[in-house]
């Protein structure tokens, strides 16, 4: 969190550009990143998975919970159910063709099932950016790089 606070971000758009710049800096450089946002708008979803780097293949990833598990995770860290209905009527479906990969999470054999899918499907032969097709950026370069992205400072 950029502002160390919970939802919502007093300035989303600038939150956002940020990440995009820092996701353009590290697709540049070879890297494959994930973007780790709750955007339930689709306007706000394809902003982050749009860039001018090529190649690049998007991939959304939804999480989904039931919703009784959800309200009970809440209920637990918040006192009240308030993000889980602000957020449902926040909710866009994303669009048709999109590539999205579901991911459900009730528990955690349920999570590591997901995750073991996803991890399969990221390293495929048919996935275009497994990490043995990228040179790894040293220490230094990796300093380099975000310098050059903060402007020199």
């Amino acid at each position: 969190m950029f502002f160390a606070e919970d939802f919502p971000c007093r300035d989303e758009y600038m939150t956002y550009s940020m990440i995009a710049e820092m996701r353009d800096a590290l697709l540049r450089f070879g890297y494959s990143t994930v973007i780790d946002s709750t955007a339930p708008f689709n306007v706000t979803r394809q902003f982050l998975l749009t860039t001018r780097v090529k190649p690049v293949n998007p991939l959304l990833v939804v999480f989904t919970v039931d919703r009784p598990v959800l309200l009970e995770r809440t209920m637990e860290k918040y006192g009240d159910d308030a993000p889980v209905s602000s957020y449902e009527k926040r909710w866009e479906n994303p669009p048709k063709g999109f590539p999205i990969f579901k991911f459900k999470s009730n528990n955690e054999a349920e999570f590591d099932d997901y995750y073991a899918r996803l991890q399969e499907l990221l390293q495929s032969e048919t996935h275009p950016f497994k990490p043995e097709f990228h040179s790894a950026l040293s220490s230094n370069g990796i300093r380099k790089a975000l310098k050059s992205f903060l402007g020199g400072r």
